[in-house]
């Protein structure tokens, strides 16, 4: 009940016609929600069952809305999105009242990454985007807006001047849990090119400040290519191979440096521990190698396999040394 009332008073003061009233309601939503995260994890199903169905629709539709308002609003905003989008389970889904605004909050955070938005908001909504795709039950690889999600992040994972959007687009592009999630070949193609195109680049910038962020970017590209490569299947790798082919040289060095080197991340934990690096190294082969049988033609996942175990090789030349 307290829940309720809160969430109630704040969406109230969300069509406030203060923006400082707005920013303080759009930030109370944002914790809020992560309130429901955490009771969710804690709690579990029962939780999620008992809270309202038309309260979190209401919360979904006012948190989307707000993505459209101010920047100081719309930071808080795309968080609570996120949470809200992550938070979901199949019952709501499976009900038409949630199609429309489930597919119109996802493209309000896609519109953010896209947008003009502060780098702080645009960080915030590639988080969101991530923290949404960690719920197994949103349509990710099957909704319309799945490619559009893709391809926003993939663009800043590219392009985008500030380092630490593009370490976060990075960190999102390696959440999907499952194969299934990143769509066709095409649509796993694009993601992983994306990846390794901006591995490649990842020390392009005309700002010398961006440079402190190069180790932190380069390692979660190289742990996001090693998670797709863990998923992929036997028709993914021909545009997998094609990349490599192009990029292959400027990657190897980078891939060799991550799974030899410290632990350097955006955050402390964000990336494994060497040896665990290399043991997921090792797993990625046992992956490919088990696909051995379905390959037809086999070239290209012999080349890709002969070029992760060079990398392999060239780490364990560095151990010994």
């Amino acid at each position: 009940m307290f829940v309720a009332d809160t969430a109630n008073a704040i969406l109230t003061s969300l069509d406030d016609r203060s923006p400082n009233v707005r920013a303080k309601a759009a930030w109370s939503l944002g914790n809020l929600t992560d309130t429901l995260i955490v009771n969710m994890e804690s709690v579990g199903q029962d939780f999620q069952e008992e809270f309202s169905d038309l309260l979190l629709l209401k919360m979904l539709k006012s948190a989307t809305q707000a993505s459209n308002d101010k920047d100081r609003v719309k930071s808080n905003a795309v968080r609570a999105l996120g949470n809200l989008l992550h938070f979901l389970q199949p019952q709501h889904l499976e009900r038409p009242s949630f199609g429309p605004p489930l597919g119109e909050a996802v493209r309000a955070l896609i519109g953010t990454v896209r947008g003009e938005a502060t780098m702080k908001v645009r960080w915030n909504a590639c988080y969101a985007l991530g923290n949404a795709f960690r719920n197994p039950a949103l349509p990710l690889g099957t909704a319309p807006w799945t490619s559009e999600a893709y391809s926003a992040l993939t663009c800043v994972v590219k392009s985008c001047k500030n380092f630490k959007v593009r370490i976060k687009s990075a960190m999102a592009l390696a959440v999907p849990a499952s194969r299934e999630c990143y769509g066709d070949p095409a649509q796993f193609g694009e993601v992983w090119a994306a990846l390794a195109q901006a591995l490649e680049r990842s020390e392009d910038t005309e700002d010398f400040l961006e440079y402190r962020y190069c180790a932190s970017l380069r390692a979660q590209l190289c742990r996001a290519l090693l998670h797709l490569l863990g998923l992929a299947r036997p028709e993914d790798l021909p545009g997998v191979q094609a990349s490599m082919s192009e990029r292959g040289e400027a990657m190897r060095g980078y891939l060799v440096r991550y799974h030899s080197g410290g632990g350097e991340g955006d955050e402390p934990g964000d990336c494994p521990e060497p040896r665990e690096r290399l043991q997921g190294l090792e797993e990625t082969l046992g992956h490919l190698r088990g696909l051995e049988g379905d390959c037809d033609p086999p070239g290209p996942l012999l080349r890709v396999l002969q070029f992760l175990e060079g990398i392999q090789k060239s780490c364990q030349e560095l151990q010994a040394a």
